[in-house]
């Protein structure tokens, strides 16, 4: 599965931590050049190509380390830790969206 394969599906997947986040919520996910965002408005998800609207929280990294958290062989916190994944924003937040990205 590619990044953009995985970020699509993600309304389908984020519903178990729906209810941790709030109504109105904007992540942004930034792999190399490309980025997209996923945009929560109620009980509306949207995914697509991340806008010039204010991020409640964003996840900078290469598609690799992308790949290898999605996967489970890398975890978010020792990525975030090691400098291979920076977040900017509402660290809580990627905390719940953390449960959704770990295979």
């Amino acid at each position: 599965m590619s990044p953009e394969q995985f970020i699509k599906q993600l309304p389908q997947n984020i519903t178990e931590v729906l209810d941790l986040l709030p109504q109105e919520v904007v992540f942004a996910f930034f792999l190399e050049e490309q980025g997209w965002q996923l945009h929560r408005m109620g009980a509306q998800v949207y995914v697509g190509p991340v806008t010039e609207d204010p991020k409640d929280c964003e996840f900078h990294c290469s598609r690799e380390v992308f790949m290898q958290i999605i996967s489970g062989a890398l975890k978010p916190a020792r990525a975030f830790l090691d400098g291979r994944l920076r977040l900017q924003g509402d660290l809580g937040l990627a905390l719940h969206l953390q449960r959704v990205l770990v295979a």
